[in-house]
């Protein structure tokens, strides 16, 4: 697969676009929460990434941590955010997100998905214009995880997994879906891809990666990925 500069290009402008509108679509289903944009990404790092002090979760959210502080009040007051007493260090304190925070946020999430599966089944899959994919070290993509009985779903373009992957059932694109788009872009990074990408590039349909069928893939990989 080669990388000619213009066609590089041309994929991000295009990448660019389709973030664009992702971005705006997310917004607008976010503003039911109820919640700033920054109080709900503040809020997504403790219900995905744990409990936390306000200096680290400053540091994860790019802001000052008298800012962080003012966020954490206010998810406080609102009965989503708890101070707890830290494990690692007796002289401080982990902000943690309570109950009620984490169903705000993972209804927020079904929200979402609902709102980009309504999108994706309302166009033909010639009007998926490009569909970025990475792959895992386990050699999925998208969501088409190893051993799931979606890799076998022919009929719908978007499609839930019959079984959890890394906690979550996931919502992913079809192989039908991938067939259809005008263009694949796949984007692969770090060592741990490095089996699997060789897989792909050898055409190995034992990975899920490996049995995606576009005839126009666009394919950039860093050197760790590429073993050079």
């Amino acid at each position: 697969m080669s990388t000619p500069a213009s066609d590089v290009r041309a994929a991000a402008d295009r990448l660019h676009s389709a973030a664009i509108h992702l971005l705006r679509t997310a917004r607008r289903v976010d503003d039911e929460t109820g919640l700033t944009a920054a109080r709900l990404s503040a809020l997504s790092v403790l219900v995905f990434g744990g409990p936390t002090t306000v200096g680290r979760l400053a540091r994860a959210e790019q802001v000052s941590a008298p800012t962080m502080s003012r966020l954490v009040r206010a998810l406080e007051r609102d009965g989503l955010a708890a101070r707890a007493a830290n494990a690692e260090d007796a002289r401080s304190v982990v902000v943690r997100a309570t109950s009620e925070g984490r169903r705000l946020l993972h209804a927020g999430r079904e929200r979402r998905i609902s709102e980009l599966a309504g999108v994706l089944e309302s166009l033909s899959p010639e009007e998926i214009d490009l569909v970025h994919l990475g792959i895992g070290p386990d050699g999925h993509t998208a969501s088409l995880v190893p051993g799931d009985y979606v890799l076998e779903e022919r009929d719908l373009r978007v499609a839930m997994t019959d079984r959890e992957y890394e906690g979550h059932r996931r919502m992913t694109l079809t192989y039908p879906a991938l067939a259809g788009a005008r263009r694949i872009l796949w984007l692969v990074l770090g060592e741990k891809t490095r089996e699997p990408l060789a897989k792909l590039l050898a055409g190995d349909t034992s990975i899920p990666a490996g049995r995606v069928d576009n005839e126009n893939q666009l394919l950039i990989a860093d050197r760790d990925a590429m073993g050079a």
